[in-house]
């Protein structure tokens, strides 16, 4: 146990070394953090030039404006290639998830990305605009429960619940929760209700 950790933390440096000397005036700290963490724990050796040919191709696909341009290339790089066996392949299903759910009625940010991707693990294309579509619908509840308090950061949560089997009782559990750790003392607030999704789920 404590070798294979000993390991992950090595790799983990290694990567974070090489992302760092290549990247360092294109990327923030947190995002070669996040990186060298994800590829670390995955089965997969870091191939610097096979790093290199997915942040070009995510480049070449994305919109100039598009936020895979930005603050989600490196992590959404690291993403593809290490869940992926074909990963430039699953990148364009993302864009086309993306795609599916602003016709739907979500918008631009970085949080639609993280979405679309919710999206892609959790969904065959094939049913890519129906769990969309009911996304929307339950977003549009969270924001109806909590409006000062929902926003583009509740996408990938919506998109959760979508994919649930008894949607309605897991909302109904998480304003449990919101409520019961409310009474307890925690102030109303986003963070509030981030906790109260995650131990919905976790309790779910």
């Amino acid at each position: 146990m404590k070798d294979t950790l000993k390991y992950k933390i090595d790799k983990m440096d290694n990567i974070y070394d090489i992302v760092h000397k290549q990247y360092r005036w294109s990327v923030d700290e947190l995002s070669f953090r996040f990186v060298s963490f994800l590829i670390a724990l995955s089965d997969k050796e870091f191939n610097l030039e096979q790093y290199n040919d997915m942040i070009k191709f995510i480049k070449k696909k994305s919109g100039v404006f598009s936020y895979h341009r930005g603050t989600l290339m490196h992590p959404t790089a690291a993403l593809m290639l290490t869940k992926y066996e074909k990963p430039q392949e699953a990148f364009l299903m993302l864009l086309e998830n993306e795609k599916i759910m602003k016709e739907e009625g979500f918008k631009t940010s970085p949080y639609l990305g993280i979405a679309a991707h919710a999206l892609l693990l959790t969904c065959p294309p094939e049913l890519a605009r129906e769990r969309a579509q009911k996304s929307m619908e339950i977003y549009k509840i969270m924001k109806k429960n909590h409006f000062w308090l929902t926003g583009s950061d509740d996408y990938p949560v919506a998109v959760l619940l979508a994919g649930e089997e008894n949607t309605e009782h897991m909302m109904s559990e998480m304003e449990v929760v919101y409520e019961n750790l409310h009474r307890d003392g925690f102030t109303r607030s986003n963070g509030l209700q981030f906790l109260s999704h995650l131990l919905a789920f976790s309790d779910g």
